[in-house]
């Protein structure tokens, strides 16, 4: 597999980058090792059996069953999510709708027009504030100090 200077030059990389870990031990398998764990693997696919189409199993059934049910779970989870997502839509598109009825029938609508002759417009008085209220005597001023101490 990895030639002997192959090995050297790995050995020396890791003691140059890695002074305080212990060198791991490298050593070239032999061709009975290689040929001995290639052959393990297909004892296993072939205890396996064949499906009827002559294809080679790879996977148990808990396997199999494994699978189907993290697929089923992952599906049923998107469908969930949108579903929450479509009530989300229809909960906004509802209120939304219910935020205009109110604000139609229930606010005045402010439009470009100038006062009524004798009105004047104050810059700090509300909608809802009648004209006479605006124009009442004004309070007076005072400036609370805070207690030091």
């Amino acid at each position: 597999m990895l030639d002997q200077a192959e090995i050297d030059r790995l050995k020396q990389f890791h003691a140059a980058h890695f002074p305080h870990q212990t060198t791991p031990k490298l050593a070239n398998r032999s061709e009975k090792q290689r040929q001995t764990t290639s052959v393990a693997p297909e004892s296993d696919c072939d205890e396996l059996g064949f499906y009827e189409d002559g294809t080679k199993r790879t996977l148990t059934d808990a396997q199999i069953k494994m699978f189907r049910h993290s697929e089923i779970q992952r599906l049923l989870s998107e469908r969930r999510a949108a579903q929450q997502m479509e009530k989300k839509r229809q909960k906004r598109m509802h209120a939304g709708n219910r935020h205009k009825a109110v604000a139609s029938e229930g606010s005045r609508q402010f439009d470009d027009a100038f006062p009524e002759q004798g009105q004047e417009l104050d810059a700090l008085m509300y909608d809802d504030e009648s004209v006479s209220q605006a124009n009442s005597q004004a309070t007076p001023r005072s400036f609370l100090w805070p207690k030091l101490g």
